[in-house]
């Protein structure tokens, strides 16, 4: 998977950082480094409502964090 830099990902448009965060999510959320509990919700449900959801600086807060931590 390509790791973006800060610079790279403030350049594209909300809607290029969407589909990158919510894969990126939904990888993480299913990994066993994430111990959050979503109730009655599937991981994948929980990705598309953050992505849906948030800003553009959220987006890419989000992919740094989300990189940091599958790769």
């Amino acid at each position: 998977m390509k790791k973006f830099t800060k610079k790279q990902l403030n350049s594209m448009t909300i809607k290029h950082l969407q589909p990158i965060t919510l894969n990126l999510a939904i990888i993480y959320y299913n990994s066993d480094s994430c111990n959050i509990s979503f109730g009655n919700r599937t991981p994948e449900q929980v990705a598309f409502t953050l992505v849906a959801q948030a800003s553009k600086s959220s987006l890419v807060k989000d992919i740094m964090r989300f990189q940091k931590s599958v790769t």
